[in-house]
């Protein structure tokens, strides 16, 4: 018996993981519940649901509301008597080791090196109550070592999967050579450095047609406001599109549609986006972050990395991928080699293995 606790479940690298896992494993035959702080109701719980999962809000929507979640994961623990825990992401990471009582084996997963200080200590001073750890990359095994002071022999690498034939229909359309149609998924925020991508558009030679969709959700307003006053100040607010979360068909298609994907982001774990790009037969740019240097030490042809995170030095690799048809094909022919293997059925067999030895310490 399997809980499974995470932040929130809308549309998300993380949230969509814990998704492949759960379904996975109640497919399986293991009895699997799933726990949210706020949006119970999101495009993942709603996928989890419809599989037969059960899903429980714990009402956190707020520091006010933690003693609400507190109280209600207690009642889900007392209920459902899971064998093990496995929470994800900093705030469901934080709940879980206040509530868990001793002797229930806690897993807790770490997607991403952390710049915010007050997020390390806190995981510092938490980290006694994890069974073990699993890490989306190499990079934040370190970091979950090296800053958190997690025991190594106690920490895991995990990498994200990709459902690969889900996006065989992607990988075979009939995409535009004439225009640059540009695509960037990710969440309205800071740490997605969009901004620096509408500078490095705006830069672009005038003789490139280019248009660009932005899709994920816009969990900060002011960010997303922002960004808007900055195309309109730039001139290229009529080339973009804001399409907010949509649901997965409807991102396939705009994978299809797509002939370069941008990911410019200030940090990150491992981003799902990256591979589902690949396995959908687009060119990936992204920044160096942690988890990028990963995939690029195993796999260097299949995407493209803009080292120096400035928006002139994306302005360049833009143009110069967009002008090297013949580049862009043979990134896209190691990208699809690359992410083939890379299986979620892989992934949850690997989870399972640290279920099991959390157990039986």
């Amino acid at each position: 018996k399997i809980l499974l606790i995470i932040t929130e479940l809308g549309e998300g690298g993380a949230e969509n993981a814990l998704g492949q896992v759960a379904s996975g494993l109640f497919r399986r035959g293991h009895q699997v519940r799933v726990a949210c702080l706020f949006n119970s109701d999101g495009a993942v719980a709603r996928r989890l649901v419809a599989a037969g999962i059960e899903v429980d809000s714990l009402g956190v929507t707020g520091t006010a509301k933690l003693p609400v979640g507190l109280k209600r994961l207690r009642a889900v623990i007392r209920d459902f008597v899971p064998d093990v825990v496995h929470s994800w992401l900093f705030h469901a990471n934080l709940l879980a080791r206040l509530v868990l009582p001793r002797g229930l084996p806690l897993i807790a997963s770490l997607r991403v090196v952390e710049p915010r200080k007050s997020h390390v200590w806190l995981d510092a001073l938490t980290r006694g109550r994890v069974t073990h750890c699993i890490c989306v990359s190499n990079a934040v095994r370190e970091f979950a070592v090296d800053q958190v002071g997690m025991d190594a022999a106690r920490c895991t690498t995990i990498e994200n999967g990709v459902d690969f034939e889900a996006f065989a229909a992607a990988r075979v359309a009939n995409r535009s050579t004439a225009t640059l149609q540009g695509l960037c998924i990710a969440r309205i925020t800071h740490q997605k450095g969009l901004d620096i991508l509408l500078e490095a558009l705006a830069g672009l030679p005038a003789d490139i047609d280019w248009h660009w969709r932005f899709v994920g959700a816009e969990p900060e307003p002011v960010c997303a406001a922002q960004l808007r006053q900055t195309a309109a100040h730039l001139g290229i607010d009529s080339r973009l599109e804001w399409c907010g979360p949509v649901p997965r068909e409807q991102l396939v298609e705009y994978y299809a549609a797509a002939n370069l994907l941008a990911l410019p982001s200030r940090w990150e774990g491992q981003a799902n986006v990256v591979l589902e790009a690949m396995a959908a037969g687009v060119p990936v740019l992204a920044s160096e972050t942690d988890g990028i240097r990963d995939l690029t030490a195993v796999a260097p042809e299949a995407l493209t990395v803009v080292i120096d995170n400035a928006a002139a030095v994306w302005t360049t690799a833009l143009n110069d991928l967009w002008q090297s048809p013949d580049r862009r094909a043979a990134q896209v022919d190691a990208g699809v080699a690359f992410v083939g293997d890379r299986t979620w059925t892989t992934v949850i067999d690997r989870h399972l293995d640290v279920y099991r030895d959390a157990s039986k310490a």
